[in-house]
């Protein structure tokens, strides 16, 4: 076998190891709030955020900066009133939201450079903006089966910053 085909066999092979490293965390469960448990992540793991309101500091104003799943499992509020946001998408890609309750402040904020971002069935209430596309490049944003409702109807569900660019 030539060194090549065994190089190749190796680089298969640690793929394959590396894809099934992916764990599922789950909320309250494994860590007690969504900031901890997205903190605790390793590329493409899966978490799932039990019933509840999530309210706290810990649970709204969360980075998401690596490829991950995010779901929640019954009803999930995700309260950010008093922040500017629930969620904020940088500088990633390979990222899912789904599932989940946004309510007061902007739902979820992408920012930077961020591709293959995916929010399904999520439902927003009271926010500034449901999804804001904040400045950088975008690619392949997908909002699919949300309900956005502006209780104070000043803002836009869908929001995209003037300088970001969106293909």
């Amino acid at each position: 076998m030539s060194k090549w085909m065994i190089l190749a066999s190796l680089l298969v092979l640690l793929l394959f190891v590396h894809s099934t490293n992916a764990t599922t965390i789950v909320v309250p469960d494994d860590f007690s709030n969504i900031g901890d448990a997205i903190n605790n992540a390793k590329a493409g793991d899966t978490i799932v955020i039990r019933s509840g309101i999530y309210s706290s500091s810990k649970n709204v104003t969360i980075t998401i900066d690596k490829p991950l799943t995010i779901m929640g499992l019954g009803n999930v509020t995700i309260d950010a009133t008093g922040y500017f946001y629930g969620f904020r998408v940088s500088n990633t890609q390979n990222v899912i939201v789904k599932g989940l309750k946004f309510k007061g402040g902007n739902g979820i904020e992408i920012q930077k450079d961020s591709f293959n971002i995916t929010v399904r069935n999520c439902h927003f209430e009271n926010v500034r903006h449901g999804v804001y596309l904040g400045t950088g490049n975008f690619r392949n944003i997908t909002i699919e089966d949300c309900y956005i409702n502006m209780n104070n109807g000043e803002e836009e569900g869908i929001h995209k910053y003037w300088d970001s660019i969106v293909k």
